[in-house]
């Protein structure tokens, strides 16, 4: 469940009504990401989440060969230059450096900072000939972002969207499922 949403947002005034009983731990949202950095700045999540892993596998009978990652990225009141990993492992521990890029920070309209001139709220990783070959198959894979900004300060990933082509049977590609996993959980 997102914290953007009706649900959410609801849950989260519980939790500002009553510090002493709760607190937040972790804070996801499809896509309203300036939101969910308005949250994170406000709550301080506890988690020392380090990284959002994102399972890919297609149902029995199927391949999956994926093309594009793309995805919404913040950085919350601190400097960090390259501090977004994006990469896919394997089933067999392979790892595939995806790219790498400067989160833009939330609320900072300038910055004498040189690194900020290239710095973005949403990647798209368009994947090279030998990356789709590397990932394609039937085992699936993981998706994994770093939030690399140090302990007391604060990353948000908005939606991602992996995109692909399933290879299969039309009764197969109707079971494909997607399996979501924060880690730490």
């Amino acid at each position: 469940m997102g914290s953007t949403g009706s649900i959410g947002t609801q849950a989260l005034k519980v939790i500002e009504e009553h510090p002493d009983l709760y607190e937040v731990y972790c804070l996801t949202a499809n896509n309203r990401v300036e939101l969910l950095a308005e949250q994170a700045i406000k709550f301080k999540p506890a988690g020392q989440t380090t990284a959002l892993n994102w399972f890919v596998r297609p149902a029995a009978g199927l391949t999956f060969t994926p093309t594009k990652v793309k995805g919404y990225i913040n950085r919350c009141g601190t400097d960090a230059e390259k501090g977004v990993k994006v990469t896919a492992h394997k089933a067999d521990g392979t790892e595939i450096a995806l790219g790498t890029y400067t989160a833009w920070r939330q609320g900072k309209s300038s910055s004498k900072k040189e690194y900020d001139k290239e710095a973005v709220y949403y990647y798209e990783i368009e994947l090279t000939a030998d990356q789709q070959a590397q990932l394609a198959g039937t085992e699936g894979f993981y998706l994994t972002a770093t939030v690399g900004v140090g302990s007391s300060k604060e990353g948000a990933f908005g939606e991602v969207t992996i995109s692909g082509k399933l290879n299969g049977t039309i009764e197969a590609v109707n079971k494909y499922t997607l399996d979501l996993v924060a880690s730490p959980a």
